[in-house]
């Protein structure tokens, strides 16, 4: 739900006598960013009154406007930095879909724990849509989406078993991340970019998102690459284990010579085992 209203702290002005308050910051920035604004959210840490050193506002804008267009922005006004999430009532209902397809649940997160700046019910409309699309969970992991991540981990394994310290940095950070993101959509549950890759695996699974951490961090401490490795072996277990031979994956063109057709939807084969027990159409663990 959206957070009750409460004070906010002020922002300094350089070009005035006196701070102004942030909501006013906002509406300000919005009236001159966008046209029609019918909804303000503020989202992020700034709904609980804080604003962190060196940190932004999350502005979420809804807007009716048939002129304006879904965008992100960035604008600083008196000294704070405000991103704007611009979005207009036509694209929202296909974000919210967006956002189930690709499990990534951003747009969802700041709406649903936003306080509402402007817009009353219009506000709490876009909110409660949010809240629902989040609580309904990404759309269920498919086996070719399964595939895809178990090669994508397989080959990145391989290379950092046998690439050069300086490459392997590379290849680790790349590893880590793929590794949560197979946890995650092998369980049917939303992904994480960045620091929320981490809280999203700990609240799905509080062990193995600290076990994945510390295989890293003895790594990049101590070069020491077996518990990487071993961690994402037992992870790609359940699933069929690494997937080598047999993968295949259309290249998607944006434009083809003359006589040739696009193919309705890329064409993927893999070989290996299933996930045990798993059958089309079931979610493999709970959201």
């Amino acid at each position: 739900m959206a957070a009750e209203p409460r004070d906010l702290p002020v922002a300094g002005r350089k070009d005035g006598p006196g701070p102004v308050p942030l909501e006013e910051l906002v509406r300000r920035a919005v009236k001159e960013h966008v046209k029609g604004a019918e909804a303000v959210l503020l989202a992020g840490s700034s709904v609980h009154g804080v604003v962190p050193d060196n940190g932004d506002l999350d502005v979420v804008v809804f807007t009716k406007d048939h002129r304006e267009r879904s965008r992100r922005l960035l604008v600083r006004r008196q000294g704070v930095l405000i991103e704007m999430f611009v979005i207009t009532e036509r694209d929202y209902p296909a974000m919210l879909r967006e956002a189930r397809k690709t499990a990534l649940p951003s747009l969802l997160r700041m709406c649903r724990d936003s306080r509402v700046i402007d817009g009353g019910d219009r506000a709490g409309r876009y909110v409660k849509a949010a809240e629902r699309a989040f609580a309904a969970g990404p759309l269920p992991v498919t086996y070719a989406e399964l595939d895809r991540r178990r090669w994508e981990l397989t080959e990145l394994a391989d290379d950092f078993r046998q690439t050069d310290r300086p490459e392997a940095l590379f290849v680790a950070g790349k590893m880590l991340e793929k590794t949560a993101e197979f946890m995650l959509r092998a369980g049917d549950r939303w992904l994480g970019v960045g620091k929320w890759a981490f809280r999203t695996l700990e609240e799905h699974d509080p062990a193995a998102a600290r076990e994945l951490s510390e295989a890293a961090d003895a790594f990049y401490r101590r070069d020491d690459r077996l518990p990487f490795l071993r961690f994402v072996e037992r992870t790609l277990a359940p699933c069929g284990g690494p997937l080598r031979e047999g993968w295949m994956e259309e290249a998607q063109l944006s434009a083809r010579p003359a006589g040739t057709r696009r193919a309705k939807r890329p064409v993927r084969r893999a070989t290996g085992k299933r996930t045990a027990g798993r059958k089309s159409g079931k979610r493999a663990g709970g959201r």
